[in-house]
């Protein structure tokens, strides 16, 4: 089955399609549009994803991020596709969602605590209460 990220416009044929992807090293601009999307500044991605300032210059320079920023970036991606989708296809809305305290998540953002793997599936169990109505956000 195909698997997309379009908030980072990444599509592969399969699983195995996307890993080989993310091992090979997203293209920066899959950065630079998650960030347009989220509307972040890119030291607020750069923190979330956690790449330094230095790091992210030498990746633009490169075209390239590293097979672990590129992890972090699909799990973000990932998250913001699915908040897309439960919010409608306004993606104005998923962006606020991101960026706003959360009562289901103990007041913190939604984009803190998608900065660690359990975090992210916390706010991915969120989004799923939220979709069925369990949750109000």
């Amino acid at each position: 089955q195909s698997m997309e990220v379009s908030s980072i416009a990444i599509k592969a044929k399969d699983l195995s399609g996307l890993i080989d992807q993310i091992k090979n090293g997203l293209p920066i601009r899959s950065f630079d549009r998650l960030r347009d999307k989220i509307k972040l500044s890119e030291k607020a991605l750069s923190d979330t994803i956690d790449i330094s300032k230095r790091t992210l210059t030498r990746r633009k320079r490169k075209g390239r991020l590293s097979a672990s920023e590129s992890e972090r970036l699909v799990r973000l991606g990932k998250l913001f596709d699915k908040a897309a989708q439960v919010f409608g296809s306004d993606e104005t809305n998923a962006a606020k969602w991101f960026k706003a305290p959360a009562r289901g998540l103990g007041g913190k953002t939604p984009l803190a605590m998608a900065d660690t793997e359990l975090g992210a599936q916390e706010v991915y169990a969120l989004l799923v209460r939220i979709e069925h109505g369990v949750f109000p956000g």
